[in-house]
């Protein structure tokens, strides 16, 4: 076990999850998978707070915090855009287990939300293109903004009658 790992391990600990190494899986993949499960536990311990507070305007100034120790720990060569392009990945995913990859879903209004969080991560991914490229950029990114903004437009219009 890495470093990494062995820290990520005793953070679980602290939050009483217990995780432990798949030996058949590269450290790397465990590492990943344990970072995860700790932002898991993260996430879990932020919505209950927010639900005994129940005050918006606390909880936006404490993302801040979380904004900052980010900014700390992260290494410098990570463009913050890159923070912002794996948080609107991270919502995608999750939308898309929660509704699926289908056209016609059994849930429209999370199907909706789904093709927002594709359109915000496909235009986060053309400015970090915009960043990186001084040619001609991507037009594939809008392209597929565009296919994600009318999926949206057309799951809203179908809620609307």
């Amino acid at each position: 076990m890495n470093e990494r790992a062995e820290r990520l391990q005793q953070a679980l600990a602290v939050l009483g999850v217990d995780f432990f190494e798949d030996p058949d899986r590269p450290p790397a993949v465990n590492a990943l998978e344990m970072a995860n499960a700790l932002v898991g536990a993260a996430e879990a311990n932020v919505i209950g707070a927010e639900i005994d507070l129940m005050d918006d305007e606390v909880a936006t100034q404490a993302e801040a915090v979380a904004d900052q120790v980010l900014k700390e720990v992260l290494p410098e060569q990570i463009s913050p855009l890159l923070v912002q392009q794996v948080r609107a990945e991270r919502l995608e995913h999750s939308l898309t287990r929660a509704v699926g990859v289908e056209t016609d879903p059994d849930d429209p209004v999370l199907a909706a939300a789904r093709d927002a969080a594709v359109l915000a991560t496909v235009l986060v991914s053309y400015r970090i293109s915009a960043e990186r490229l001084e040619e001609e950029l991507p037009e594939g990114f809008l392209e597929l903004a565009v296919t994600a903004l009318r999926s949206c437009a057309q799951r809203l219009q179908g809620l609307m009658g």
